[in-house]
């Protein structure tokens, strides 16, 4: 799925998890054995891909509860019904977004501070280890790490409260 997207921000929780993409613009894809050319790709646009996303989130969450299910012997659905996708047009409010996902943790008091939870993206932004996380995006969106940095001390010292769930 990495192919279409660009991961810029999780962070998994016990009950429940965040997730920042972003949908790739213009992804060359293989037309399927319908196509009268033989081998052909077409363009996709991110409209095109954007409506497919929720399909495929919904298959891996199929996935995850049987692998689960099947691990802990049990049966029915782990997760509620609760699948929210916000389209986030503006950098500002992006911005926050992804800062509200690090700072779920804390929100929730698992940790007293989100900065040291290992189950989110914000200790990967920050190193230089191989991730999937689209490092460079997310640095150029808030242009450069020192600002990233700053941005989440400084809504975590205010702790302003703009929900997202």
């Amino acid at each position: 799925m990495t192919d279409v997207i660009d991961v810029l921000a999780y962070c998994l929780m016990p009950n429940h998890f965040h997730l920042i993409i972003r949908v790739k613009e213009d992804i060359e894809v293989p037309v399927d054995d319908k196509d009268p050319i033989p081998g052909r790709d077409r363009i996709l646009s991110p409209q095109e891909i954007t409506a497919h996303i929720p399909n495929q989130f919904r298959k891996m969450f199929i996935s995850y509860t049987q692998a689960i299910n099947k691990q802990e012997h049990k049966e029915g659905p782990l997760m509620h019904p609760k699948f929210k996708r916000l389209e986030i047009t503006q950098q500002e409010y992006l911005e926050y977004a992804i800062f509200y996902v690090h700072y779920n943790p804390e929100k929730h008091g698992i940790v007293k501070d989100f900065r040291v939870y290992s189950y989110s993206s914000y200790k990967a932004i920050l190193s230089e280890s191989p991730t999937k996380i689209n490092r460079s995006l997310v640095v150029e969106i808030f242009q450069g790490k020192e600002n990233f940095v700053d941005f989440h001390n400084g809504w975590h010292t205010e702790k302003e409260a703009i929900v997202l769930e």
